[in-house]
């Protein structure tokens, strides 16, 4: 593939490996300083740490699983089984500390790949966008999928858009990888494939030559599709990735919901730092129009396809846009260049902006980032745990019931129901009537011991009514007020007397 080189390499292609190196010391540094290794995982990150823990048990996959991806739980697994603890949280901890390390070194793929598009020193910088952007810092502290997804990712746009021919059947061999460790994988493929087209253009028997890239994508593949029809069999086709798994089924596609949601989130997502340089660079990639900037768009609008999908069911998460990261530093990089060819010095000035970014990001961690509010949700849902039957819900404080369970239940911590989810086995119920008499009728059968609630005045208007006027209901026994241990939170936890109840 005699391609015509329309990929920017103005530099000789020397590795920083001094400056790169202790940027990822940094990096590692900044994510440790908000590490805690008190806190349980929760959500998907625990449904991952339960399969994996329990494949490493079982000496093999589990027999019943809900999610098709089953990467980040091989790589879980083969690190569990090179360590023994005796504790759920320890595992988990590493689980964190593997995500913060693949986190760290995704500055490497992030710079070689701005390194495709201008000089050396302001991929550097770029690339540093990246890594200290306080929502892929915190990203990195929960033990999911996205790390390493974008990781890979990354590194399958560095090997295509190499200049030697056999780095682009390896970036297909990647993506083809990438499908095992979330299902998006496919996006990263089709975006390829796109650009396959527009890079080889003038290659004769172009045809032929994607059909071997396709073919070798296929054959890595094919095992993929084997495991996952073994697993599932007639729910093959309809599974849905992880990301979605929790979305009510019984939602509608909307189409305008979507672009407002993804218009809003694109925007949140991008303060403190992006906001800084990816309007700006935007502009001034439009105003610079080249053909390598179709290397950038394109790659964007593929993979904003599953997100704009998931935003138009809804679900609201903004993780599914850290994908498009990566292509944030890219057109940076315009703006970047554009600022600090200002300055008569352009080489000082460097240090002094990615200090900058530093402050910035862990000043904005320390300010959304609650440890407290944290530990104490996950202290009130050990209190539930161990003191409750069946409660209601207040989330995302009541998200580490189950967690606490496994914590406290390990090694035996495998509860399932019949479709193979992983379930708390206390009784957690979601308020929908009108008024707390109804719902707690309409429970008691059910498991329903007790009520919690909050000084949360967004909460449903039967748990605020409740905090505020606890007199009002008399068959209540408050069996815990958290304002009289001197939390933070001010919760209230109060017993069902059923005998009361029904007079």
């Amino acid at each position: 593939m005699n391609q015509k080189k329309i990929i920017l390499d103005n530099e000789n292609n020397n590795f920083p490996i001094i400056q790169i190196s202790i940027l990822i010391m940094i990096a590692l540094c900044v994510r440790f300083i908000f590490f805690d290794n008190e806190l349980p995982l929760v959500l998907d990150s625990l449904t991952y740490f339960s399969f994996s823990h329990e494949t490493k048990i079982l000496g093999h996959l589990p027999e019943i699983i809900t999610f098709t991806n089953l990467g980040w739980t091989y790589v879980l697994t083969f690190f569990f089984n090179i360590f023994s603890f005796n504790s759920a949280i320890e595992y988990m901890n590493l689980q964190k500390i593997i995500t913060i390390l693949i986190s760290s070194l995704t500055i490497i793929p992030v710079y070689l790949l701005c390194k495709k598009f201008t000089e050396k020193k302001y991929a550097i910088l770029a690339a540093s966008l990246f890594i200290f952007d306080p929502r892929i810092i915190a990203n990195s502290l929960l033990g999911l999928t996205d790390v390493l997804y974008i990781f890979m990712m990354t590194f399958v746009f560095v090997l295509f858009f190499n200049i030697q021919k056999k780095y682009v059947y390896f970036a297909f061999s990647l993506a083809a990888l990438i499908c095992l460790i979330r299902a998006e994988g496919v996006f990263v493929f089709i975006a390829i494939s796109i650009l396959f087209f527009i890079k080889f253009n003038n290659e004769k028997k172009i045809i032929l030559k994607y059909l071997i890239c396709l073919g070798i994508f296929l054959i890595i593949l094919s095992p993929i599709i084997i495991e996952r029809f073994e697993l599932f069999q007639d729910e093959f086709l309809i599974q849905n990735s992880n990301e979605l798994e929790s979305i009510d089924k019984n939602l509608t596609f909307n189409i305008i919901g979507g672009i407002e949601n993804f218009t809003k989130f694109i925007g949140w997502v991008t303060i403190p730092i992006y906001i800084l340089f990816l309007v700006p660079g935007f502009f001034l990639l439009i105003k610079k129009w080249k053909k390598q900037n179709w290397y950038i768009i394109i790659p964007m609008i593929v993979m904003s396809i599953p997100i704009f999908y998931a935003y138009s069911i809804p679900a609201q998460d903004t993780r599914y846009l850290f994908v498009l990261f990566p292509f944030f530093s890219i057109i940076s990089i315009f703006s970047i260049k554009m600022l600090i060819n200002k300055f008569q010095n352009p080489n000082k000035i460097l240090p002094i902006i990615l200090v900058i970014l530093i402050i910035i990001s862990s000043l904005f961690l320390f300010e959304k980032m609650n440890p407290i509010h944290e530990t104490e949700s996950y202290l009130i849902s050990k209190y539930l745990v161990e003191n409750t039957q069946g409660i209601n819900t207040i989330y995302p404080e009541t998200k580490y019931i189950r967690s606490a369970e496994v914590v406290n239940d390990f090694p035996n911590h495998i509860h399932k129901n019949n479709f193979g989810e992983f379930v708390p086995k206390m009784n957690v119920f979601v308020i929908n009537e009108k008024n707390l008499f109804e719902f707690i009728a309409k429970y008691e059968n059910d498991g329903l011991t007790h009520i919690i609630t909050d000084e949360n005045t967004n909460r449903n208007k039967i748990l605020v009514d409740l905090f505020k006027s606890e007199n009002n209901y008399p068959f209540l026994e408050k069996i815990l007020d958290t304002k009289e241990l001197g939390w933070q939170q001010h919760f209230k936890i109060f017993k069902i007397n059923y005998n009361d109840f029904r007079k």
